[in-house]
């Protein structure tokens, strides 16, 4: 081999040397420059990177009480007559009706629907909503699903907007980073991070109100974050902030709906404006007494009371069965069938394990809708009210008396929800879970939609009252309902 060939090869090794020496003395003078350590972390952390991306979709709310028939309910704390009730719903109305209820919420369509919770807008007479770039806009209740505590809120908008993508929470871990965005007491825009503490939680918060399967965080949480988003350290929205605990002084406890639930129900929120629910004709309870007229030991599972004519389960069931499993979950008490059977769609096929006379069998059913003929039934049984479409006097705020027209009350039932709520016959039915009702099919509508909740809210009018009351009705659990 030739020197000159020998010299050639040992140059280029060389002027890579070279090459590396010079680009890692200009990357020096460049860290120096800046003023930089060459050696010190990046400031970017994850925190930074996933509120940085998210916090565009997040808003922030203000929703104003409605005066009058929301300033206070006429049959809740308090006690006292009717009259005091009324008195302190139609005067102490003014002093609370500038009360403002802040919260969170997540842009989840880019045609302006947000997704937050039903109780940061419950009864509200005006939303405002406040986007990240600090402009407002009008917000309008689209739609609730008060059993989750969620509602979608629209707001109208000539351009796409920012949102976030609905991750998953199936796949949830114990002492994961999270990431809380929202609006506590009113701050706006703030951001709180620590971990998630526990899954599967029930939890009662302000008003007597149980939520279930909740996943627990210790990130700071304060009222005005509900309805805002809980990410992963990937910047994935795995839920959303929901209740605090009765004990607000709690620390480092807060509570949010896995996104899974969310998901469940959003899609129709926006589409029907309600959940639609499957209906199988089915009334069921837990192992009690019933049971045991039938020869059956209580235990685990539910027992079929009665099954409803020309309904889906009518071929395959009869009083006296019970049902162990759906899908091949377990069904423990009447709890644990209701929280299935709310996620049942029209349409859906679903397993049942029958046990009838000691045998077990698998058998195949499809849900269908709730016939809306059936609503009057399901309203005396369920609410303890028998409705007719007539005329009624009201008086109004200048002491005139006026005849107005629509859905009253004309039975009530002994012990019913109804009579333990308070109604009496003649009381004018307005609205049923916000839906307006006029006739009878908008009460047999508004019973279909809300039938497969826990309890119904309803604004009424009442002889001889200026002002429209409202009650909010729990359900009887168990019953033909399902």
């Amino acid at each position: 081999m030739s020197s000159s060939s020998r010299r050639g090869r040992g140059i280029f090794p060389n002027l890579l040397w070279l090459g590396a020496l010079v680009a890692v003395v200009l990357a020096t003078l460049v860290v120096w420059k800046q003023g930089g350590d060459w050696f010190a972390p990046s400031r970017e952390t994850y925190v930074v990177k996933v509120f940085r991306d998210a916090s565009p979709a997040v808003v922030n709310i203000s929703a104003e009480p409605q005066p009058g028939p929301s300033g206070f309910s006429l049959f809740g704390e308090g006690g006292g007559s009717l009259a005091e009730r009324f008195f302190r719903q139609f005067y102490g109305a003014q002093a609370e009706q500038n009360k403002n209820n802040l919260g969170s919420g997540i842009i989840v369509d880019p045609r302006g629907y947000i997704l937050t919770n039903e109780h940061v807008i419950s009864n509200a007479a005006w939303i405002e909503v406040t986007l990240a770039d600090g402009h407002t806009a009008s917000g309008e209740v689209w739609a609730t699903e008060p059993s989750l505590d969620l509602a979608v809120i629209k707001i109208e908008t000539d351009q796409a907007l920012p949102y976030l993508q609905m991750g998953r929470s199936d796949d949830l871990m114990i002492g994961e980073p999270v990431v809380v965005i929202g609006n506590p007491l009113g701050l706006g825009h703030t951001c709180s991070t620590g971990i998630l503490s526990s899954l599967h939680r029930s939890v009662q918060a302000q008003g007597n109100r149980i939520y279930r399967d909740l996943v627990q965080i210790d990130a700071a949480v304060n009222p005005g974050n509900s309805g805002g988003p809980v990410l992963n350290i990937r910047g994935e929205l795995i839920g959303i902030t929901s209740a605090l605990p009765m004990d607000t002084q709690a620390q480092g406890i807060g509570f949010a709906i896995p996104i899974d639930r969310a998901r469940a129900v959003v899609e129709d929120l926006i589409k029907y404006r309600y959940v639609p629910t499957g209906w199988l004709g089915l009334s069921v309870e837990d192992m009690g007494e019933a049971a045991l007229e039938y020869g059956l030991s209580g235990g685990k599972g539910v027992f079929i009371s009665r099954v409803e004519d020309k309904s889906p389960a009518a071929q395959h069931f009869k009083a006296g069965d019970m049902i162990a499993a759906w899908d091949g979950t377990s069904v423990n008490e009447l709890a644990d069938f209701v929280r299935l059977v709310r996620a049942l769609k029209p349409g859906q096929k679903v397993v049942l394990t029958r046990t009838r006379d000691g045998k077990s069998k698998d058998v195949e059913i499809t849900s269908a809708a709730f016939p809306e003929e059936l609503a009057d039934d399901w309203a005396w049984f369920h609410l303890g009210i028998r409705v007719g479409e007539g005329q009624v006097q009201a008086l109004t705020r200048d002491g005139r008396i006026v005849v107005r027209t629509g859905v009253f009350i004309e039975g009530i039932a002994g012990n019913s929800p109804a009579q333990a709520g308070g109604l009496t016959v003649g009381d004018l039915i307005l609205k049923l879970n916000r839906e307006e009702v006029g006739g009878r099919d908008d009460f047999r509508r508004a019973v279909a939609q809300v039938r497969a909740r826990e309890n119904a809210f309803m604004i009424f009018q009442r002889s001889g009252y200026p002002l429209p009351l409202w009650v909010t009705i729990p359900f009887r659990m168990s019953g033909e309902r399902w």
